[in-house]
């Protein structure tokens, strides 16, 4: 049987003969981090940005707990864990960016929630006249 480069063969303890053809393969260099910690980082954003979760048990309690586990999580890694601290931001601006991104004549800059609003203006183009409709 040929297996591949850095390949092992995971033998039977009990019979030392190969069990069933199964290959473990040595992904050490080519493994994925996990998704967990970044996934902690850009929660502990979002959960920073909304009143309800910022003041949770203890004010910002929530939010730092997760980018604390998130941080505990990539300690020994610094490229992870400086992707971590850009997700938490990330994830706190995530909610915002509509808002800063509308411009400035907006109908949303305009009106208030609970109140009434009238729109006055001008018909760009005539609205289509279908024979099926009224």
């Amino acid at each position: 049987m040929t297996t591949m480069p850095g390949a092992s063969i995971i033998a039977s303890p009990s019979t030392g003969h190969e069990a069933d053809g199964l290959i473990s393969q040595s992904f050490a260099a080519h493994r994925l981090p996990p998704l967990l910690p970044f996934l902690l980082a850009y929660m502990s954003g979002i959960c920073g940005f909304f009143p309800a979760t910022r003041f949770f048990i203890v004010p910002y309690f929530l939010p730092l707990a997760l980018l604390l586990i998130a941080l505990y999580f990539t300690r020994s890694k610094t490229r992870e864990f400086i992707i971590v601290l850009f997700l938490a931001g990330f994830g706190f601006l995530a909610p915002a960016l509509p808002d800063l991104t509308r411009s400035p004549n907006h109908i949303l800059n305009h009106i208030q929630e609970g109140q009434t609003t009238s729109v006055t203006g001008k018909i760009f183009s005539s609205p289509r006249i279908l024979k099926d409709r009224t």
